[in-house]
């Protein structure tokens, strides 16, 4: 199952993340993958669970390593998500980003 997890024959759990364009080599470091690890963690408690990256472009699947810095990822997320339910939004100047950003010609910075 793409973008989903795969319950096997044995009651394992087979995680597959489906990423467009290029393998790269810190695609693993991303942090999405700690939230992806938390919710298969509690929606399939007490299975035993893989995680993999498909690339279609290349028709190849790619196991993901073990977690390196969960907490810390998490707790960006729960950092952001307060954030947000308190109404703070500040601008941020990474000028990598900013003329994608929806906000470039009126954010200021």
């Amino acid at each position: 199952m793409r973008n989903g997890g795969h319950v096997t024959p044995d009651g394992s759990v087979r995680i597959q993340r489906l990423r467009t364009g290029r393998r790269t080599k810190s695609e693993h470091d991303n942090e999405i993958y700690a939230l992806i690890r938390r919710g298969a963690a509690q929606r399939y408690a007490g299975r035993r669970v893989s995680f993999e990256t498909f690339y279609p472009g290349t028709d190849e699947t790619v196991p993901v390593p073990p977690p390196k810095n969960d907490p810390k990822s998490l707790k960006n997320y729960s950092d952001a998500i307060k954030a947000i339910e308190l109404g703070e939004f500040p601008p941020t100047s990474d000028n990598r980003y900013c003329p994608s950003c929806p906000c470039y010609f009126i954010c200021g910075t």
